[in-house]
């Protein structure tokens, strides 16, 4: 993978609260997977139309693989419009890459 051609969106499994409680870890990973969404948008939202606020509605607060669902779908349109009126800032983006941080 070449550096600059893809925007990352990062997990980080570790700081997840291992609970033997089915629920509560259930709510952990959720709350995690959705802040790890939320700090995509933040990184690269002047990107993804400069308006936070408005990105983070794109998030499921009880369904985080729909809110990345979402967010993919986004990056590809942005990706494709950015293409189609040949705008250089997005020129050399091809996608979004997850990056599994586990420690």
């Amino acid at each position: 993978m070449t550096p600059g051609q893809f925007f990352i969106l990062k997990f980080d499994f570790s700081s997840i609260n291992r609970s033997p409680n089915v629920d509560a870890a259930d709510q952990f990973l959720k709350d995690n997977l959705t802040a790890s969404i939320m700090t995509f948008y933040e990184t690269y939202s002047r990107y993804l139309g400069g308006d936070v606020d408005k990105l983070l509605k794109n998030i499921n607060y009880t369904n985080p693989n729909i809110s990345l669902l979402n967010c993919t779908k986004l990056v590809r349109n942005v990706i494709s419009k950015a293409k189609e009126s040949r705008e250089e800032q997005l020129a050399g983006i091809r996608g979004v890459s997850n990056s599994l941080l586990s420690y």
